[in-house]
């Protein structure tokens, strides 16, 4: 087996986070490869080794270090200045005072070490946040963004992302990439929950917050709410108020030069394509593939293949649908 870096995930068409599976297959050497990340989690999984004291209690850590390395102290004297003693106290009143935050903090944080997600976003969701300063909020914020991408199950990832978008507008910092990411990342959740309406209005935030932002990443958060809203309004039977949200896709990022932008593009013109199939319009939907095919045809980009593969297959079926089996059968064949 070869390690290999994690690669940087997609959404799929019905806005669904794609997740990697754990091995495969390697183009060159045609060796099974596992992803770093699942090797390093099944490795402390398998072997679970101590938790370091450094990592644990750094503050009961540094005391100690410096309690083993003096000598007996031979004198009583209480007025000497530089009496390491005395220092050696402080540091541990300081974690005296500092024990109720940092040991709930540090849950959280050890969880996610031991690649145990749900452990650590349930002993995030028993954390009093009032008595946490804003450095230690957004220290926490981060922990359970990470614990909630990582998770299995649907249920503890909705809850770990509703803590961060909780912190993230108590720290006022909901013009984040982050939060815009938490925000789409929930509606995702909650479509797989089965909760179309509550998956709408993350959308609908999503899109209403950033939607003039001219922050790159934003703009492609904006366009996959855009492209998951109309899925899951055609799911919903509202296929005028679907194919607006494709339509607007289109518009605002046609001309994007990101490829992650234009990837979303493609994917609402492919769904309107679909759409307009269902609605018996096999003409307006040939005009969306045709568009798919000639943007992105000589695309080195391996998604927006894949998206022009799709649009020349539903090509051909719509060409089937208007009686057309020649033109058909040649877009078959491009594929």
């Amino acid at each position: 087996f070869f390690v290999i870096p994690k690669r940087e995930e997609r959404d799929s068409i019905g806005g669904a986070k794609k997740f990697e599976s754990a091995i495969s297959t390697g183009e060159a050497s045609g060796e099974p490869m596992l992803e770093a990340t699942k090797v390093c989690e099944e490795f402390i999984k398998a072997f679970e080794p101590a938790e370091l004291l450094l990592f644990s209690d750094p503050i009961g850590f540094f005391a100690k270090s410096l309690e083993s390395s003096l000598a007996p102290q031979e004198t009583d004297e209480e007025d000497t200045l530089y009496d390491i003693g005395k220092i050696i106290q402080k540091v541990k009143d300081a974690k005296l005072q500092k024990k109720e935050p940092f040991s709930a903090l540090e849950k959280v944080h050890s969880a996610n070490r031991g690649a145990k997600y749900n452990e650590a976003i349930e002993a995030a969701s028993k954390i009093d946040i009032d008595s946490f300063s804003d450095d230690e909020l957004k220290d926490l914020s981060l922990a359970i963004l990470y614990a909630a991408d990582n998770i299995d199950g649907y249920g503890l990832r909705l809850e770990g992302y509703e803590l961060f978008i909780n912190i993230c507008k108590r720290l006022k910092k909901e013009d984040s990439t982050d939060f815009a990411r938490a925000l789409f990342r929930k509606g995702v959740v909650l479509g797989e929950l089965k909760k179309p309406e509550k998956e709408l209005k993350a959308y609908d935030e999503v899109i209403e917050r950033f939607k003039d932002s001219p922050d790159a990443e934003l703009k492609k958060q904006v366009a996959r709410a855009l492209n998951n809203k109309g899925v899951t309004l055609g799911q919903l039977k509202k296929f005028e108020e679907e194919l607006k949200a494709y339509d607007e896709v289109i518009l605002r990022f046609k001309d994007s030069p990101d490829v992650e932008l234009k990837e979303v593009v493609a994917m609402a013109l492919n769904n309107k394509g679909v759409t307009l199939g269902q609605l018996n319009k096999p003409e307006e939907a040939l005009k969306a593939y045709d568009e798919v095919i000639l943007r992105f045809k000589d695309s080195p980009d391996a998604e927006l293949k894949k998206r022009v593969a799709i649009a020349l297959n539903n090509k051909g079926v719509a060409l089937g649908q208007l009686n057309k089996p020649e033109e058909a059968l040649k877009a078959y064949d491009e594929v």
